[in-house]
């Protein structure tokens, strides 16, 4: 049987970072995700064993920062070694990308907004907790929707169903958002769940933030 080809064509081209990371993916694939997916496949059960050998070997921080404790790739990165797991078991390819994607957003994506000093200041520290889970004590996070458009961008709300309300021990008029979503890849699995919040008066969410 021909070898298979490689996930970019050729590694000439690629940095010595992402020659070990694909590399590391398909070494896993091939000797411990691909003979489980069947099973996986066949019942329907989330790929627990495969994620032990994902935190195991780092891959869980794949795209946290250098700097926090990650393996500090880049996007480009993220997605061959993405791919190159997808060979071999497309359950964890695909749950793996959820959890990925709150490293990004937190991590590269949200260092290129525009924020102010204090905002900076802010997400810095709520950030460093978060990488912390992840790298120190392998916790996986996921988000509770699967479907792209708008409102996985923020701009407007899931399905969801919404009344006037008081929340907590504010004074301010807010609304209690209730999505409604009939499946998310990574529920069986989760841990912890990273939630958009599209916010129009940023004044009414300062005023109940040190509440939440």
């Amino acid at each position: 049987m021909p070898a298979t080809a490689h996930i970019a064509g050729s590694a000439a081209h690629l940095s010595a970072q992402q020659r070990e990371l694909i590399d590391l993916a398909a070494t896993l694939g091939r000797e411990r995700f691909a003979p489980r997916a069947a099973a996986i496949d066949r019942d329907a059960v989330f790929p627990f064993e495969n994620y032990a050998d994902l935190r195991e070997a780092g891959l869980l921080g794949i795209c946290v920062s250098r700097s926090a404790g990650g393996l500090g790739a880049d996007f480009s990165t993220y997605v061959m070694v993405a791919a190159e797991i997808g060979r071999h078991c497309g359950a964890t390819a695909l749950t793996w990308n959820m959890h990925v994607c709150s490293t990004m957003w937190a991590g590269f994506i949200a260092d290129d907004l525009d924020m102010t000093p204090e905002q900076r200041a802010d997400h810095e520290r709520i950030r460093a907790l978060h990488f912390e889970r992840v790298v120190r004590q392998g916790k996986v996070y996921a988000q509770p929707f699967s479907v792209g458009g708008a409102a996985a961008a923020g701009k407007v709300p899931f399905g969801t169903l919404a009344r006037k309300g008081k929340l907590l021990d504010s004074s301010q008029d807010l609304r209690v958002v209730i999505p409604f979503r009939t499946f998310t890849s990574f529920f069986a699995g989760r841990r912890s769940y990273t939630i958009g919040i599209a916010v129009k008066n940023p004044d009414e969410l300062d005023a109940v933030e040190d509440q939440l």
